[in-house]
């Protein structure tokens, strides 16, 4: 014969499973800081309108004379190995003209 369960006492397996859930999940609760309200304040400086360059200054930090040589040479180097009978004839000027009319759109 076949041996049935034998019920014990429910109540404990509750209570140990009900602290086995607090000792798992985190208990939420509000922090009372009275400096939570404090912002600290600014204590940089603008800079002044004699300090700030024009954007054509900005482009050419980013974009020296060496830099767009090699994005033209690069250039109708490309065009070349695409189509020979159509060569680009890029020059450093209008690349220049073009980034600069494109940053503007912008």
């Amino acid at each position: 014969m076949a041996a049935e369960p034998v019920e014990e006492d429910s109540e404990e397996d509750e209570e140990e499973s009900e602290d086995e859930d607090d000792v798992l999940s985190p208990r939420w609760r509000t922090v009372h800081n009275s400096n939570s309200l404090i912002y600290p304040e600014w204590q940089g400086s603008l800079p002044t309108s004699d300090n700030v360059l024009p954007p054509i200054e900005y482009f050419r930090m980013f974009f020296t004379d060496d830099i767009l040589e090699v994005i033209v040479e690069q250039s109708n180097l490309y065009a070349m190995q695409c189509d020979a009978n159509k060569p680009l004839n890029l020059s450093t000027k209008e690349l220049e003209h073009l980034l600069l009319a494109y940053s503007h759109s912008m």
